[in-house]
């Protein structure tokens, strides 16, 4: 049996995040199972580590604006906290978990505790796979 083909894909959230606030980004219905290769997490010069991202793993696609909403803390079972802080800084994180569901919602929540804005950017990598019967998707 042939190898299975894996499909890149890469889930850029991003955006303004006013002071002192909390936000949720939240990536479009991912309907096919996948593997969750990196995260990768874009901090600019003047942070502080003051804007936090907590990268999450969802069965829905609610937000919140003011607690972390419902999913996967991503960086549970690989870090202390279940955040990402830094300044002027791009952290990589190899994460490598398999998601075999098809029907999923990456998430970003954020928190700027900062008394100014701060622009927001994560990228999700995964790989779907795609399996092949006689040279047909299946």
């Amino acid at each position: 049996m042939p190898e299975p083909i894996r499909q890149r894909h890469v889930i850029l959230l991003q955006g303004d995040v006013a002071p002192v606030s909390q936000a949720t980004l939240v990536s479009n219905h991912l309907m096919f199972s996948y593997v969750l290769d990196e995260i990768v997490a874009y901090f600019e010069a003047g942070t502080d580590n003051l804007l936090q991202l907590y990268p999450l793993l969802a069965e829905d696609d609610s937000t919140s604006t003011s607690t972390l909403p419902q999913g996967l803390a991503l960086l549970s079972p690989f870090a202390p906290t279940s955040y990402i802080a830094a300044d002027n800084a791009v952290i990589r994180l190899d994460i490598d978990l398999d998601v075999p569901r098809r029907s999923s919602w990456l998430k970003c929540h954020v928190v700027n505790l900062d008394s100014f804005p701060h622009y927001l950017s994560i990228a999700f990598s995964l790989s779907e796979t795609l399996l092949h019967t006689r040279g047909i998707n299946v």
